[in-house]
């Protein structure tokens, strides 16, 4: 089998700033060369990509770029300060030429729709009220960083249902346990349903019939449902960085795109959904939430009485402090003097 090598060349742009006459600087297998800027904090950083032929000619762009976001966020860390990714050539082509542009459609405001959800928000419960507009939060979250930080955005969109799908009354009657057999082994009554499968069956009730049916095979569904926890889990807890196989299943137009892992001896298959599929997802079992959970409560206020209940906290205060009239705004000085604070 033949091996590939290539240079790549990565702009970045830091917080911090290069001292003149750095010339050029090499750490382990990567030189950084200083460049002229106004403030003297641009560098360029070179190095050697190798692959093994033949190889995806769209992953060893990938392998590439996240070579370069590994190497500037130890740079970041070890220097105190934030290098961003610029710009990057392979060998004499843009890294980015052909790289997954993660987008949203730029479309006008139907503010009819926005009333109709915002009076069915109106009535949930106090409970489901909070824990919805919660994962409205997660959500906007994950869109804003789509596609500076994909990784990132994963991780958010799967725990946007995480604050729905946690209390999600379930029993053992509720779940077909073949499809998470794989994972979890032969079920025992004994054990807690996981929340990867409260995930999976929340999803599963709530997401609008016209969309499930365009889904098909609802087994081959709930497995790419529980792949995304899954490498939403191994982000959080193994330290591991967005699957390529989202990246691809995203440039190919597919649901998802399937490989295998070894996890403690044991292989699993993923079925690793692309990104933009996970949102449409997300965004259509939170709207299907709404329109079923709705109604079950007299309309009343929600966001105002929730900000009120969030900024609300039972502080300690020291022993001695002043009685607190009713109206009585607390300034810093009064809270750095009477509140029970580590140093």
């Amino acid at each position: 089998m033949n091996s590939f090598e290539s240079e790549v060349r990565v702009k970045l742009k830091s917080s911090n700033f290069v001292p003149d006459n750095t010339g050029t600087v090499t750490i382990g297998e990567y030189v950084i060369e200083q460049v002229p800027s106004a403030d003297n904090s641009e560098a360029i950083v070179t190095y050697k990509v190798t692959a093994e032929e033949p190889f995806l000619k769209d992953m060893l762009h990938i392998q590439a770029r996240l070579e370069a976001e590994y190497f500037l966020s130890f740079l970041s860390l070890v220097s105190l300060s934030n290098c961003e990714f610029q710009a990057g050539l392979l060998g004499l082509k843009n890294v980015f030429s052909s790289g997954m542009k993660y987008t949203l459609a730029h479309k006008p405001f139907n503010f009819d729709v926005v009333s109709e959800f915002y009076q069915k928000l109106r009535t949930l419960s106090k409970e489901d009220k909070r824990r919805f507009v919660n994962a409205c939060k997660r959500y906007r979250q994950a869109i804003s960083i789509y596609d500076k930080e994909p990784v990132v955005s994963f991780f958010l969109l799967v725990v946007a249902i995480e604050c729905l799908s946690n209390s999600l009354p379930i029993g053992e009657r509720d779940v077909d346990w073949s499809v998470y057999e794989r994972f979890y082994g032969s079920r025992s009554r004994k054990n807690k349903i996981p929340s990867s499968v409260k995930f999976v069956e929340f999803i599963s009730k709530y997401l609008p019939r016209t969309v499930l049916d365009e889904e098909g095979d609802i087994e081959l569904f709930k497995k790419r449902l529980l792949s995304a926890y899954m490498i939403r889990n191994w982000f959080v807890h193994n330290g591991e960085d967005l699957p390529g196989p989202v990246t691809v299943a995203d440039r190919l137009k597919k649901r998802s795109l399937v490989y295998k892992v070894v996890r403690n001896r044991k292989e699993y298959e993923i079925r690793a959904p692309a990104l933009i599929y996970l949102e449409r997802i997300v965004v259509n079992v939170l709207l299907g939430f709404l329109n079923s959970e709705s109604g079950k409560c007299t309309s009343a206020s929600v966001f105002s009485d929730q900000a009120k209940e969030s900024g609300t906290y039972a502080v300690k205060l020291r022993e001695g402090h002043p009685s607190i009239q009713k109206g009585q705004a607390i300034d810093d000085d009064f809270a750095k003097k009477y509140f029970v604070m580590d140093p």
